[in-house]
């Protein structure tokens, strides 16, 4: 029966379930015909949960709902990462989605700007502007613009610590929902708005976003679904994004750059196999010692710790410099530091150029500092994975 729901949950997302289908599926649902257990994963139990108030009448909606709403809760905030859910056939971003619409009229709206800044009151107004463009599934569909990107990354770079945090008190975070929906809003508009944003790639953001959300908990899901931010209405668009992107553009790239370090070796060292060729030329070594001087720089004016390690650690102690057949350069950070990179790389500006506003009273701060130095130097650092967290540093121009 579980396949018979999932295939009548993407029917109904595409309006072509027959009210014969609804009716078989209401009765399935309610009598208790589904066993959680025999589900091939855990998002499809979430996702019938979901599913569950859509095919109700108006009045037993609510009382369905209140019932539904601390598995859901559970399960989004305190579950798997949300990275799991890529690996999932069950569509929870949609039916989330779906759900909210559904529940409109059914839900008491919370104070819509109750602990919202000026700043955050201007993101929604400007993102409404261009809401319609950035949600239309044709082909008019288009990315944020420049401009509401800088406005999303102004309010991340307000973005409390303790969110990143693991194991804090999230719960005295937020005081009310508007300042955490502007932030998790932000974090969707970088998301979508990459490459040419803020060097915040859809996996880091998709991520990000829920980080936000759990630090909500204590508010209840209700005040997501009612919320006068359109959270549920982005996070499906951003679902999709990762998922088109995911592993493949990534590929793609490391194939031609390997295959370019091949070419310019087989210049450097003619009559060599290929099999005994050094992964990086004598050049590309260079550039890569210049790039972790500058990351040295910024980092140390920016207060923030790190250290060599796996091939990079081992080739400074036993060759003074890279292991011959290495090609890259690894260094690990503090986690409990990752709001404090986050700002580094927001505050390098947009992709197309520029620097970010950084906030007055932060003009002089180490960490506006660590992103003049990468800027200075012409590199760039990247929020770049979500399994593991990675920041990944790029060089603008070749030396």
């Amino acid at each position: 029966p579980w396949t018979d729901v999932r295939n009548a949950i993407y029917a109904y997302l595409a309006g072509q379930v027959s009210a014969e289908r609804i009716a078989s599926l209401t009765d399935l649902a309610l009598k208790g015909g589904l066993d959680p257990y025999n589900c091939d994963c855990w998002y499809g139990w979430i996702a019938m949960r979901f599913f569950v108030p859509l095919v109700l009448g108006q009045e037993q909606r609510q009382l369905v709902f209140e019932e539904q709403v601390f598995h859901t809760e559970w399960v989004l905030w305190l579950g798997s990462p949300w990275m799991e859910m890529l690996d999932s056939p069950w569509d929870v971003p949609a039916v989330l989605a779906a759900t909210a619409g559904g529940l409109e009229g059914v839900l008491q709206e919370t104070q819509p700007d109750e602990g919202c800044s000026m700043e955050e009151l201007r993101l929604r107004s400007h993102l409404y502007e261009e809401l319609e463009s950035i949600v239309n599934p044709g082909p008019a569909q288009s990315a944020p613009s420049l401009a509401l990107a800088r406005a999303a990354a102004g309010i991340l770079l307000h973005l409390p610590q303790e969110v990143l945090a693991e194991g804090g008190k999230v719960e005295t975070v937020w005081k009310a929902p508007c300042p955490a929906h502007a932030a998790a809003i932000a974090a969707l508009i970088l998301g979508l708005a990459a490459p040419g944003g803020f060097r915040v790639t859809p996996g880091y953001a998709y991520r990000l976003v829920q980080k936000i959300l759990q630090t909500t908990g204590h508010m209840g899901f209700s005040s997501l679904l009612a919320s006068p931010w359109p959270i549920t209405g982005l996070l499906p668009k951003l679902t999709d994004r990762v998922k088109a992107s995911r592993g493949r553009e990534e590929a793609i790239a490391e194939d031609k750059l390997a295959q370019q370090v091949v070419e310019a070796s087989e210049v450097e060292f003619p009559g060599v196999l290929p099999t005994f060729l050094p992964p990086a030329t004598r050049r590309e070594r260079l550039q890569l010692f210049h790039g972790l001087k500058a990351l040295h720089a910024a980092l140390t004016a920016g207060h923030i710790p790190y250290m060599a390690i796996t091939g990079t650690l081992l080739g400074a102690m036993r060759h003074h410099g890279f292991i011959p057949w290495d090609g890259d350069a690894d260094i690990c950070a503090d986690i409990r530091d990752e709001a404090r990179l986050l700002k580094v790389v927001l505050l390098q500006g947009p992709a197309s150029g520029g620097t970010a506003q950084a906030p007055a009273r932060e003009a002089s701060s180490p960490i506006v500092r660590a992103a003049a130095i990468l800027h200075s130097a012409g590199y760039d650092l990247f929020a770049h994975a979500e399994r593991p967290l990675t920041f990944k540093l790029s060089g603008r121009d070749l030396l």
